[in-house]
């Protein structure tokens, strides 16, 4: 059938198009790639469209727009929050033991050095 799916897909005995590899729609008109349309900053959804997403961990930037090549803000990755609140806890874990051992002693002085006898 002639001009059944723009040319960029098969039409199915039931009339409706089976559409070639990044063609969208019920009548494969609309082409998206994702690292070429999308700029490498989204995928694109069942309607041929960019849906912008983070696709680098560690990644700051975060686009939108309608080909994701917008800036519409700066995020900061979940990996680094994780990675500074263990650091946190080390540091204070440290902390607390170094003070417990330091305030046992004898001659203990609350400026935190050892007062000599």
């Amino acid at each position: 059938m002639l001009g059944c799916c723009n040319g960029n897909g098969v039409c199915t005995s039931n009339l409706t198009c089976a559409c070639s590899l990044n063609y969208y729609r019920n009548d494969c008109s609309k082409y998206c790639l994702a690292n070429t349309t999308c700029q490498g900053n989204g995928v694109c959804n069942s309607g041929g469209n960019c849906s912008c997403t983070s696709t680098n961990f560690w990644e700051f930037t975060t686009y939108g727009g309608d080909n994701c090549d917008e800036v519409v803000g700066l995020t900061l990755p979940a990996g680094i929050l994780v990675g500074l609140a263990f650091l946190a806890v080390v540091a204070f874990t440290a902390y607390t033991i170094w003070w417990d051992k330091y305030k046992s002693k004898d001659n203990y002085s609350p400026l935190g050095s050892v007062v000599s006898e």
